[in-house]
C-alpha cells in the first residue's frame, strides 16, 4: 500500500490512479467534515467534491505530500463555510409572501389531482 506522500507525488505527475486512490482514502473524512458544517448530506457531498477538484488543480503547490489530508480539510472547511453562508443569504433574502403564494399553488394543484389519483387506484 502506497503512502499518502507517494500518492501525492504520483498525482502531481498526472497519474489518475493516484488521484482516485487519494479520493478513496479521504472521501469519507471530507464528506463528514463538510456535513458537520452544512448539516445536509447532499450538500456535504457537493462541498467535498468541489474541495477535491480544487485540491487537485492546486496540488503542485503542496510542498509535502504527507500533509495532503490536513491541507484538503482546510479547503473542505472553507468551502463548507462559504456554502453555508450562501444558503443563509438565499434563505433570508427570499420574501415570505412569495413562499406562501407558491405553497398555496402547490396545495391547489394537489387538491385538483387527488381525486384522479383515487380513481386510478
Amino acid at each position: 500500500m502506497q503512502t499518502t506522500q507517494q500518492l501525492v507525488e504520483l498525482a502531481k505527475a498526472g497519474q489518475r490512479d493516484a488521484i482516485g486512490l487519494l479520493v478513496q482514502r479521504y472521501e469519507r473524512l471530507a464528506v463528514t467534515t463538510a456535513w458537520s458544517i452544512v448539516g445536509d448530506f447532499h450538500w456535504a457531498q457537493d462541498v467535498a467534491q468541489e474541495s477535491f477538484v480544487t485540491a487537485f488543480q492546486q496540488i503542485a503547490q503542496l510542498r509535502s505530500g504527507a500533509t495532503f489530508g490536513s491541507w484538503l480539510l482546510v479547503s473542505v472547511r472553507r468551502n463548507a463555510m462559504r456554502h453555508k453562508q450562501r444558503q443563509r443569504e438565499v434563505t433570508t433574502d427570499f420574501p415570505m409572501n412569495e413562499l406562501v403564494a407558491i405553497s398555496n399553488g402547490w396545495i391547489d394543484q394537489f387538491e385538483e389531482l387527488l381525486p384522479l389519483l383515487k380513481e386510478s387506484m
